[in-house]
């Protein structure tokens, strides 16, 4: 999530461009909104990988069990 942040230094549209809208400016707001959306893409990031983590695990103990 942060290289997705810091990409619009190289024009690359994204989550970046109300960070550097907000330095640009000088305003806080879109520089809070742009931590509050990182950090939230962040956290549904960790719970994504999460979910599929514990699935794998699941299904690796079921196929060890059935092949015992």
């Amino acid at each position: 999530m942060a290289i997705a942040t810091i990409a619009s230094t190289i024009s690359a549209s994204g989550l970046g461009d109300l960070l550097f809208e907000g330095l640009q400016t000088g305003r806080v707001v879109p520089i809070l909104w742009e931590t509050i959306l990182t950090v939230v893409l962040t956290i549904v990031g960790i719970i994504i990988l999460k979910l599929v983590e514990n699935i794998m695990i699941s299904d690796w103990r079921d196929a060890e069990k059935g092949g015992n």
